[in-house]
């Protein structure tokens, strides 16, 4: 796979592994389904053979169902605008911009602060970060999947290089796990709690700067010791 934008469907067919050397993008309000053909036992490598793959949901909706023959995904994402990604078989994010470069980055959205606006949204299967993830300025992620933030995560909420310009928002709408060793660093952000969660004593970073928010819903959060 070199290059599949827009909407519609990428089917895998035969037995052989698709391997994504280039990107895979769902943009422009459609969706794009990767999915293996009827009958078809075919995986698809996500992240290419040098793991450098790129997967992008801009103002689109991202959708694999395809088999995976390799959960554990180290290359380049991009989910901006209001955009989905979506598995139906439980993942890993491992990226780091140390030592490969990669991350996954949502940014460029638009809403209210404390509301979910035109949220980028991680949904479906559980989702497990073992690696970097960035919430850019002005960006707002929902997460929509079980989630698990591994011992070596990073998440960062950042608001940018002007404090409270760009402040941005992550909501976490689905249950929650905090490893002890993950980070969660907060740069003049926003972070709601609609799920409750139990953080460890040392995940919890909050930036100097502009103000950071944390809007507990209905739920319960413990800082642990």
């Amino acid at each position: 796979v070199r290059c599949m934008r827009e909407r519609g469907e990428l089917r895998i067919f035969g037995a052989a592994t698709a391997i994504n050397d280039g990107e895979i993008t769902a943009d422009d309000g459609g969706e794009l389904w990767v999915r293996p053909s009827p009958g078809n036992t075919a995986a698809i490598d996500l992240d290419g053979s040098g793991e450098d793959g790129r997967l992008a949901a801009i103002g689109g909706h991202l959708r694999i169902t395809a088999d995976l023959s390799d959960a554990i995904l180290n290359g380049p994402i991009l989910i901006a605008n209001g955009g989905e990604l979506s598995f139906d078989q439980p993942w890993f994010y491992a990226g780091s911009p140390n030592p490969n470069g990669n991350l996954l980055q949502v940014c460029c959205d638009t809403g209210d602060v404390g509301g979910d606006g035109n949220a980028s949204v991680i949904s479906g299967a559980e989702f497990t970060l073992t690696g970097d993830m960035e919430v850019r300025p002005g960006g707002i992620l929902r997460l929509d999947a079980e989630t698990n933030f591994g011992a070596t995560s990073h998440l960062y909420v950042d608001d940018g290089p002007n404090p409270g310009e760009f402040p941005s928002l992550l909501i976490l709408n689905a249950p929650a796990t905090f490893f002890p060793g993950s980070r969660l660093a907060m740069g003049g952000s926003t972070i709601v709690f609609r799920v409750p969660v139990s953080l460890p004593s040392d995940t919890l970073s909050l930036g100097s700067g502009a103000a950071n928010t944390l809007l507990i819903q209905e739920e319960r959060v413990t800082l642990a010791d």
